[in-house]
């Protein structure tokens, strides 16, 4: 993971590059450009960031760090349209392989079905990213079951209890055990995990508790 520092020194289209290096093995296009602007023509007003077709990515102006992180879900996005194309990284300006994905692709390329929580879970495990999760658990409710199951088999810590659910994912996912676990029931096979459109965030870890069988 970059540290805060750097990312804070960085454009977003410099971000855009470094990430699409590190991240994505350079299979995202590299000439998406990447503007930050709130401006309505551009972006939903109560939207954070927006993946278009003719005009890249858009983020709204905020701080670096949720900037970053917008910019993050949005190239996951791409990075599913990418598969859906099944062309390793065409540039924007091919049009017409584009736009072919734009309405009625069975990928759903532009929602947070099962291919996107992929690619973000793929950068919460391997990458450290462990933020992505809550914007998983966002569009899928579902897998707060299997979060919490996996947090109360974490070994007894002399850590305090943690104050936010992003604070649980990290001691998970810092966890080889359960980071193991994860990758097994998320990344080793397609995800066993229905998309959703839920903009319900994570209720309070201590108030859901299941079995998860993958995590055991």
């Amino acid at each position: 993971m970059m540290s805060a520092r750097v990312a804070e020194r960085l454009s977003p289209q410099d971000l855009f590059t470094k990430y699409n290096r590190r991240y994505f093995a350079d299979h995202l296009p590299p000439d998406c450009p990447v503007k930050v602007t709130g401006a309505k023509r551009y972006l939903h007003p109560e939207a954070l960031g927006l993946l278009d077709l003719k005009t890249g990515i858009t983020i709204r102006p905020g701080p670096a760090e949720l900037m970053r992180r917008t910019l993050l879900h949005e190239m996951a996005h791409l990075a599913v349209m990418m598969a859906a194309i099944g062309r390793g990284g065409p540039t924007l300006t091919e049009r017409e392989a584009l736009s072919a994905t734009r309405a009625g692709d069975p990928a759903d390329v532009h929602a947070h079905g099962i291919d996107w929580q992929r690619e973000m879970w793929r950068l919460a495990l391997n990458h450290g990213e462990t933020w992505a999760v809550q914007h998983i658990v966002d569009n899928n409710p579902s897998v707060i079951d299997v979060l919490v199951a996996a947090f109360t088999r974490l070994p007894a810590s002399s850590l305090p209890a943690p104050t936010n659910d992003e604070e649980v994912y990290r001691r998970l996912i810092e966890n080889r055990d359960r980071r193991d676990g994860l990758r097994a029931a998320y990344l080793s096979a397609r995800p066993a995990i229905a998309g959703g459109h839920s903009a319900r965030s994570a209720k309070s870890v201590g108030r859901l508790a299941a079995p998860a069988d993958a995590l055991r």
